[in-house]
């Protein structure tokens, strides 16, 4: 029998992020996306570790934002 809840890993972020994360990742990394209001959580496969992929971006994102 299944849990009635379960614990995951998702990406926090908004539609803009969603997008980038598309572009920046192979195409089979992302497993599902959701809408949540204004933001999208997006659950990628188990083989590709969210922290890292966050940690990238934001680098990125600060970067040219300065």
């Amino acid at each position: 029998m299944r849990d009635f809840l379960k614990v995951i890993r998702v990406i926090e972020t908004d539609n803009a992020g969603y997008l980038l994360l598309k572009s920046l990742l192979p195409e089979d990394a992302i497993e599902w996306a959701r809408n949540a209001g204004d933001l999208v959580m997006v659950k990628l496969k188990d083989d590709v570790d969210p922290k890292y992929v966050a940690d990238a971006v934001n680098k990125i994102y600060y970067s040219l934002n300065r």
